[in-house]
């Protein structure tokens, strides 16, 4: 079961957004573990959504071509009618309560996009009981926040009277930074599981 309502504004000096406030309710809750598959209980959720767009070079002249994206979510996500009453009321396990995404981008007319951008995620727990130190081996325990920084480049390219290519390169964990989060599941019984470090790529895309 699920409700939501929001407002949204659009295009006021360059300024775009929205809220959005949502309530949802899952029954009997199913989580895959190393002890196999098994309910948890009911998830009860609720949270608000912020997303920000400002074109700057709609209000001034001088940043023509520059934008900035943004959005935030703040949730609170807990157990009830748990397996075990003690969890009753606890944080549902790998739900943070706070996610930012930003992006500072840059285009010119000749089609050239410079990407800069991040992403924030909070704190969560790994189990129902909200274990906060790592056990032995390393698949409960408190998953630290963190955040990660991405960077791309661009370029747009007309072939032909309709067909247009996009190249692009970028770089993810861009200051690669070291994260992990404990798994309870997997074919190996979970544990301690390392994001992935710096990475970089390339992509080609072709419409017509």
């Amino acid at each position: 079961e699920s409700a939501e309502a929001g407002l949204r504004v659009d295009s006021w000096r360059g300024l775009s957004g929205s809220i959005a406030g949502w309530t949802t309710s899952f029954d009997e809750v199913g989580i895959f573990t190393d002890e196999g598959y098994r309910t948890i209980g009911n998830i009860e959720s609720d949270g608000v959504d912020y997303v920000l767009r400002w074109d700057a070079g709609a209000a001034y002249e001088a940043l023509e071509g520059c934008s900035i994206h943004a959005s935030y979510t703040m949730q609170e996500s807990v157990l009830g009618r748990a397996v075990d009453p003690a969890n009753n009321g606890n944080e549902t396990p790998y739900a943070w309560e706070d996610k930012l995404a930003w992006s500072l981008e840059y285009q010119t007319e000749e089609l050239w996009r410079w990407a800069l951008g991040g992403t924030y995620v909070g704190e969560s727990f790994s189990d129902e009981a909200n274990t906060v130190e790592e056990n032995e081996n390393g698949n409960i325990g408190r998953n630290a926040a963190r955040t990660l920084w991405d960077a791309q480049i661009s370029k747009e390219l007309a072939v032909g009277r309709k067909a247009r290519a996009k190249l692009m390169v970028g770089v993810t964990n861009l200051l690669d930074e070291d994260w992990f989060v404990h798994s309870r599941g997997g074919f190996f019984g979970g544990g301690k599981v390392s994001g992935p470090p710096r990475e970089l790529y390339f992509g080609l895309s072709w419409s017509f």
